[in-house]
């Protein structure tokens, strides 16, 4: 009879034991590595161990079970958040850990050159249009020559930097021809008219001929602001979608050396028999150095792997400048119509460079660059602008300043 009582009471003990299990409800949320999980994801029957949740089983205890990847739960995007914030300016320059973290930037150039020197040959006396331009401004033009820039640069993560540049366009060089049958061609103003029959009134061909060369150094200190509309380096991968903008404000030296060298052709056939053709050349050699200070400002906007950036220099130069003439030869007999002649000259000059360029990123360390470059030059010394076709005693002795437009 005892025995059957005790049977029964286990069974109902068993029995009421087991809905207050399935009703049971956890307060207290659950930690899961570095993530907070709340009750209502716990489902009804699990067995908890130690912060970690396993399925209805056995398991041995002190054994947890893999939480998620930290990299699983960045990619979730939370609920009702854009893909891109605005975090406002940023101050702090992105750092590899380096101090110095060093960057390179080299461009092929291909410039022409805008000239405007001229006339520089006119018919003669004896010719149906006297005086008429034979060769004007602009008949001597430069075609395309090529250039090379380089840029080194060393950027702090305090937001400064320091940045050399060199500048290098070669072989420009630029001509024209004038041919008559009938002599009728002449070089400019008095120099054609005096002497009489001294050939430079009297020409069969008139050949200009121009050649210059272009180097420049700088060397420039700046400061980088920056802005991200979002971070590309945030480690939340759906915020990396937006720009970032870039400001250098710069602040440096910069040296220009523009050497130059024309050459005016004369040929003329001589009146004495047998008849030959005799050539004399009217030579100009210029250099014009530029040094000083100068400021800028260069702004770069990245959106993804492309960008679009641009800068705009410039300078206000003291100008040393140097003009140097072959002695005027007539064709005929070789007769000395000038004496050689130079002088040299102090003045002010300036630099302008403009550029914008679209830059494509290909990797972390390389990028595609293509754009237009714009550059001024103003107070040097063009070879050309150095004829002088007067005839008085100051005539070649003079320094005559211009303007130079590369692009």
């Amino acid at each position: 009879m005892l025995g059957k009582i005790l049977c029964a009471a286990t069974v109902c003990l068993a029995a009421a034991a087991q809905p207050c299990a399935a009703d049971a409800e956890i307060d207290e949320p659950l930690v899961l590595g570095e993530s907070i999980l709340d009750a209502a994801v716990v489902e009804p029957g699990a067995i908890v161990v130690e912060a970690g949740i396993i399925e209805e089983g056995i398991v041995e205890e002190g054994v947890p079970t893999e939480p998620p990847s930290v990299e699983t739960l960045l990619d979730v995007r939370p609920p009702g958040v854009a893909g891109c914030t605005s975090p406002g300016p940023v101050t702090a320059c992105v750092s590899d850990g380096r101090r110095w973290m060093p960057y390179t930037v080299v461009d092929a150039l291909f410039i022409e050159r805008v000239n405007t020197v001229g006339p520089l040959a006119v018919q003669s006396q004896g010719a149906a249009d006297p005086g008429a331009t034979v060769i004007a401004a602009g008949d001597v033009a430069y075609p395309t020559a090529p250039g090379l820039r380089i840029f080194q640069g060393w950027r702090r993560s305090d937001c400064t930097g320091l940045e050399l540049g060199y500048l290098g366009i070669w072989s420009m060089y630029a001509d024209a021809l004038a041919v008559s049958d009938t002599q009728d061609l002449a070089v400019p103003d008095q120099l054609g008219l005096f002497p009489p029959d001294s050939g430079l009134d009297s020409a069969s061909a008139i050949r200009p001929s121009l050649a210059s060369t272009l180097n420049s150094v700088e060397a420039n200190m700046f400061v980088t602001h920056v802005h991200e509309g979002c971070r590309r380096h945030d480690p939340l991968p759906w915020r990396r979608a937006g720009f970032t903008a870039t400001a250098d404000w710069l602040l440096g030296i910069r040296w220009a050396g523009l050497d130059e060298a024309a050459t005016l052709d004369v040929t003329a056939l001589a009146d004495t028999p047998p008849p030959v053709f005799n050539t004399t050349a009217y030579r100009v050699t210029t250099s014009s150095q530029l040094l000083g200070p100068q400021i800028g400002h260069r702004r770069r906007i990245e959106r993804g792997p492309w960008a679009l950036e641009g800068w705009a220099k410039a300078g206000l130069m003291a100008s040393m400048l140097s003009q140097s003439q072959s002695a005027v030869v007539g064709p005929f007999d070789s007769v000395v119509i000038r004496e050689p002649r130079s002088s040299t000259r102090l003045g002010v000059g300036m630099i302008g460079d403009l550029n914008a360029a679209v830059v494509r990123r290909c990797g972390d360390h390389w990028s595609l660059r293509a754009g237009y470059t714009l550059l001024w030059l103003g107070g040097v010394a063009p070879a050309a602008n150095q004829w002088d076709f007067t005839d008085t005693p100051t005539s070649g002795t003079r320094v005559f300043t211009s303007n130079v437009l590369l692009h």
